[in-house]
């Protein structure tokens, strides 16, 4: 049995890559139906998911793939977030996140590696243990954000509960527009929070909704981009492309230099068909469940919300610095301290090579968005 996705030792990732991109090159050379894409028209899972076009070897190459670009509406909505009196700034939030929802009509799906079903080899799609038995679960309707939450949004809560802008090693890391790092207590406190002001049941999601989610309602959409396949640099980031598109820090770091951040703005490449952004990408996602290796094994199928205590937390989506294409689906799931400190690999503290010293991971990679736990749409503040 392989460890757990979140907690793989450096020789376990490298078999890993093996393992998964040799399956990713066995479904590219499968013949194939892609799924089709027009207007008015629902779009389908592939019969069997592809890389459409591999990663560029270079930025000069990067260059020449199509630009991308935050829409002005949603940029200039992220960056009012910063501008009048705090309470101004919160009124501003509400109607923010209520006009970003998207409602999900509940169902029942097949949750876990769903492989077997697509592959003619009847292979997982990933050799992790922790996400199978594929088993059904049954989910009351819900809504969700459309993008993860940002340092924009974020900051908001900050600043209404006095709350400091993160420690001073992550503060050369921010951008208002890119998606915010915090703990998972702070991720769910602050979705909790815009249920306290906004009277709407706000939460962090379970790892059920969340994978119903980013399957566009339980459908075997393995990646969760716009058509269910992979094209680097036209609806999910490119390695190289992020040098041309990941934004420098609003603060300088103490040698008074002003970096690029971990992650790029929300919202530059197409949704998948439900209607959310950067599910495969752009950093990992706190979701509200314990976290327990087997737990698929005994999971109810009606609105699992995973086990009664535990000391990690499943973060789900994937982090930029990891292998493209081969953590990019929507079926991996990952044990992290919720704390940041401790390392699940081997349960000893994280520690500062270079010091010596127990020291934190940066938190700038662990970011969420909220659900709302309501079987029917909200309606907007007028």
């Amino acid at each position: 049995m392989l460890p757990e996705a979140g907690a793989l030792t450096i020789p376990t990732r490298f078999k890993v890559k093996w393992y998964v991109s040799y399956l990713l090159c066995a479904l590219c050379a499968s013949v194939m139906l892609s799924a089709h894409e027009s207007e008015g028209k629902e779009v389908y899972p592939p019969t069997r998911p592809r890389i459409i076009s591999p990663e560029t070897e270079s930025i000069d190459i990067a260059r020449h793939l199509p630009l991308v670009s935050q829409s002005n509406a949603l940029k200039e909505s992220l960056l009012g977030l910063q501008q009048g009196s705090i309470q101004e700034r919160i009124e501003k939030l509400k109607r923010k996140v209520l006009e970003d929802l998207v409602f999900v009509r509940g169902g029942t799906y097949m949750m876990g590696d769903f492989g077997s079903l697509m592959t003619k080899e009847q292979l997982p799609f990933t050799p992790w243990e922790n996400n199978k038995p594929l088993h059904k679960v049954t989910l009351s309707s819900f809504s969700i954000g459309r993008f993860k939450t940002t340092f924009s949004e974020f900051d908001v809560f900050l600043d209404a509960n006095g709350q400091p802008h993160l420690d001073d090693d992550a503060l050369p890391y921010r951008n208002a527009l890119v998606p915010a790092g915090a703990l998972w207590k702070q991720a769910r406190d602050y979705c909790q929070w815009l249920g306290e002001f906004t009277g709407v049941p706000f939460d962090l999601p379970t790892e059920a909704q969340w994978e119903y989610a980013a399957r566009s309602r339980g459908q075997n959409f393995l990646f969760s981009t716009n058509d269910g396949n992979l094209d680097f640099g036209r609806n999910i980031d490119d390695s190289n492309q992020r040098a041309l598109i990941t934004p420098l820090s609003e603060n300088r770091n103490k040698g008074g230099v002003r970096k690029m951040v971990e992650n790029y703005p929300v919202g530059l490449f197409p949704s998948n068909p439900l209607g959310l952004y950067d599910m495969s990408s752009d950093g990992y996602e706190w979701v509200g469940d314990w976290y327990q290796s087997n737990y698929y094994e005994a999971s109810p199928e009606k609105n699992p919300r995973g086990p009664g205590s535990g000391k990690w937390k499943v973060a789900r989506s994937a982090s930029n610095d990891e292998p493209k294409g081969h953590f990019n689906n929507s079926v991996t799931r990952r044990a992290w301290d919720p704390s940041l400190a401790i390392d699940p690999a081997d349960g000893e503290p994280y520690t500062d090579l270079l010091m010596g010293k127990p020291r934190p991971l940066p938190r700038g990679g662990f970011s969420w968005r909220c659900v709302v736990n309501s079987e029917e749409p909200v309606n907007l503040v007028k």
